[in-house]
């Protein structure tokens, strides 16, 4: 069964304003495109009334329409609500089939999400083989290979799926996204560098649940499965570990940071592995030196050597979980990493 965009509503919206209601006297429901008050009911304002309803039921909060429930939710509510699904989905599909503008968009998307969906389900299987080591897995790699593959599918389309897409004053988490995106395209000379991507996975671990779960589903053309959510999970824990990389420069006296400043930034922008093997080359060691220091430093963040015992459980986890994803096998040894993850709550 499809599932609704997130971000349908400003679809819809255009609707109205397309079939001649907007200035008309009819206000536009709040529910749909989060605007003002409204009197005017439509299936969407009744869904997002059984959404509710629903979600209590669940235990599930925070809820207040369609929009805010999580894919593997959505699953679960339209599986319950078939009826009220097949209409709205017939009558999306019926408007893109006149080739009425707003609906044709928001069918895409549909299309998109669906796709999405079943994708990450099927990947999230292989790589739980992975971590229970079965045959047929795939590893953290391969997985969030294919997940950037979507987001890049879908950014070369963001013209035509985002009407209503603005970077230059963003308001969206679905702006929002694309202005970070620009900004470390722009960074890494005009091309996503694999150490882009990361930053920008570790961007969006960052923002608030509710953001994050649009951005996922509706800007990279993904879907927020409990698989993509541990991973910005990860990513937070990790975020300590990985600033070393961002502030390493500032242990060197001024001086020195000074002059290596410029030939560290040109490296770690170059989206070339070729140009980049060349810049560490003629660098006289600057960058194998960096390099060096980094990975004394993150070792540290992985290791418990610290005053208190919480900084050592924190350390300890950070451990286990670079080994589990499959980022670093630098310390081989996972154990304890459940009793970690439990203390940690």
């Amino acid at each position: 069964m499809p599932q609704i965009s997130p971000f349908i509503g400003q679809d819809i919206y255009e609707a109205w304003k397309t079939e001649g209601y907007v200035g008309a006297g009819i206000s536009i429901p709040a529910s749909v495109i989060g605007l003002g008050q409204s009197t005017y009911e439509t299936s969407l304002d009744k869904r997002n009334v059984n959404v509710r309803l629903w979600a209590k039921e669940q235990g599930i909060s925070g809820i207040d329409g369609y929009q805010d429930l999580l894919s593997t939710d959505r699953r679960a509510y339209t599986e319950g609500h078939k009826q009220e699904a097949d209409a709205l989905e017939a009558d999306i599909k019926s408007k893109s089939d006149q080739d009425i503008k707003w609906a044709v968009s928001a069918w895409r998307r549909i299309e998109i999400q669906n796709e999405a969906v079943k994708n990450q389900t099927a990947d999230d299987a292989l790589l739980s083989k992975f971590f229970s080591k079965e045959p047929g897995a795939i590893s953290p790699q391969v997985w969030n290979r294919r997940r950037k593959d979507r987001a890049i599918d879908t950014a070369a389309r963001k013209d035509e799926l985002f009407k209503e897409l603005n970077t230059k004053e963003p308001e969206t988490p679905t702006d929002r996204y694309y202005t970070e995106l620009e900004r470390l395209e722009e960074k890494s000379n005009g091309v996503m560098s694999p150490d882009s991507w990361d930053n920008l996975d570790r961007w969006i671990a960052s923002q608030p649940t509710e953001d994050r779960k649009y951005i996922e589903n509706d800007a990279r053309g993904g879907a927020i499965t409990p698989m993509v959510e541990a991973w910005y999970l990860v990513n937070k824990v990790l975020e300590p570990y990985y600033q070393v990389k961002d502030q390493i420069l500032l242990k060197y006296p001024k001086d020195v940071r000074d002059e290596i400043t410029p030939i560290w930034k040109e490296y770690i922008n170059e989206p070339s592995k070729i140009r980049k093997d060349q810049l560490k080359k003629n660098s006289n060691g600057v960058i194998a030196g960096i390099e060096r220091d980094i990975s004394i430093a993150q070792d540290m963040m992985r290791t418990p050597i610290w005053d208190t015992e919480a900084q050592n459980k924190r350390a300890s986890l950070r451990n286990a979980l670079l080994i589990r994803w499959n980022i670093s096998t630098k310390i081989t040894s996972e154990a304890g990493f459940q009793e970690v993850v439990e203390a940690l709550r």
